[in-house]
C-alpha cells in the first residue's frame, strides 16, 4: 500500500511537544498502517493552564479550527494526546471524528481484574477529571496520585534518561497502595 493510500488519522493539540512525544510512541510500535498529520495551532492557548484555572483564555476555538482543517485534509479521525483531549466531547458535539483516551481506555478494563484503577496523568487532565467520569460510565473506580506522587510524575520528561524508572516506581507504588491496575494518559 503506497503513503496515499493509508488512512489519514489526525494528531491534534495546543502543545507541539505533545504531538512529537505522540509521534515517538507511534514511531517505536514500528507500524506504517497510516499516515498521521500532526497539527499544533499557532496561538492556542495553553490546555494545561486553562484547566488548572490559571488562565481565562479557553483553547477550545483554535483546537476546533485546527480539527476543521485535519477532517478537511482527509482524516477520518483525530487524536488528542495531552491536556487538549479534555475538549474531546465538545470537538465530538461539533461534528469532529476525535478520539478521546479516557473513553477508548476504560472499556479495556470493564470485566477484567482492573476494577480499581490509577489514573497517570498532567494536573489539568486531572482537574477536569476526564477520566473519573468515563471510570463512572463504566462501572469502574478511579483515583489519582496524591500530591507527592503526582509532584514527581511532573518530572517525567521523555528526554530525561531517569524518567523510565521514575514512572515504574510511581506505578509499583500505585499498584502496592491497592489499585487493580494503572492507566497512563496520553501525555505521560
Amino acid at each position: 500500500m503506497q503513503r496515499n493510500d493509508l488512512p489519514r488519522i489526525g494528531v491534534l493539540s495546543a502543545d507541539a511537544a505533545a504531538i512529537a512525544q505522540f509521534l515517538r510512541r507511534i514511531q517505536a510500535l514500528d507500524a506504517e498502517t497510516a499516515a498521521l498529520l500532526p497539527l499544533s495551532p499557532a496561538a492556542a492557548p495553553d490546555c494545561e493552564a486553562y484547566l488548572c484555572g490559571a488562565s481565562t483564555h479557553a483553547p477550545l476555538q483554535k483546537l476546533s479550527e485546527a480539527a476543521e482543517i485535519l477532517t478537511a485534509s482527509g482524516c477520518t479521525v483525530i487524536a488528542v494526546p495531552d491536556s487538549a483531549g479534555i475538549f474531546c466531547a465538545q470537538l465530538t458535539a461539533a461534528g469532529f471524528p476525535v478520539l478521546s483516551t479516557a473513553d477508548a481506555a476504560m472499556p479495556q478494563l470493564v470485566g477484567t481484574l482492573h476494577q480499581r484503577v490509577s489514573i497517570l496523568c498532567t494536573p489539568g487532565v486531572r482537574a477536569a477529571n476526564a477520566y473519573g467520569l468515563a471510570a463512572q460510565r463504566y462501572g469502574l473506580q478511579c483515583s489519582y496520585p496524591d500530591a507527592p506522587v503526582q509532584a514527581l510524575l511532573g518530572c517525567v520528561r521523555p528526554e530525561k534518561a531517569c524518567s523510565e524508572q521514575v514512572l515504574r516506581s510511581i506505578i509499583e507504588l500505585e499498584l502496592a497502595r491497592g489499585r487493580d491496575g494503572v492507566v497512563l494518559d496520553s501525555a505521560q
